[in-house]
């Protein structure tokens, strides 16, 4: 959701072609937190044919103070702690599969496989609605 929100990527495809190395965790000058969009690759709207057709600024989430549960960097880190260590590579897909198994303690919340393209487009959807609804 933050990632739509933030970087403005579509659902499907985009967010299907997105790898952990596309996003960097970085600090400003000030010491505060952001999460940088580092890697943008061809969208439907940037098809690659016009070389000018890209942002001036790459953009950022920055993390909030004031509400830490709803703050997208300490989501970022909590995923990332979650995350199975062969999976943190530059090229591994950012969605992974869910572990249905009743972690345990220690234990991968996420396995070593891509979330499913039905699974990440009804996420999306979800979305999608609470999102339209909140803002009318």
């Amino acid at each position: 959701m933050n990632n739509c929100t933030f970087f403005g990527m579509r659902p499907g495809k985009e967010h299907r072609d997105f790898c952990w190395g596309d996003l960097q965790l970085k600090r400003d000058s000030e010491g505060n937190c952001f999460i940088e969009f580092n890697i943008e690759r061809q969208t439907k709207t940037r098809t690659g044919e016009n070389p000018r057709n890209i942002r001036e600024k790459k953009p950022k989430m920055y993390e909030d103070k004031r509400n830490a549960d709803r703050c997208p960097v300490n989501t970022y880190l909590a995923y990332k702690e979650h995350r199975p260590t062969s999976m943190m590579t530059d090229e591994s897909p950012f969605y992974l599969a869910v572990n249905n198994e009743n972690p345990k303690p220690g234990q991968m919340w996420f396995k070593c496989s891509p979330l499913g393209v039905n699974s990440m487009r009804s996420m999306l959807k979800e979305h999608d609605k609470r999102f339209v609804a909140r803002n009318r």
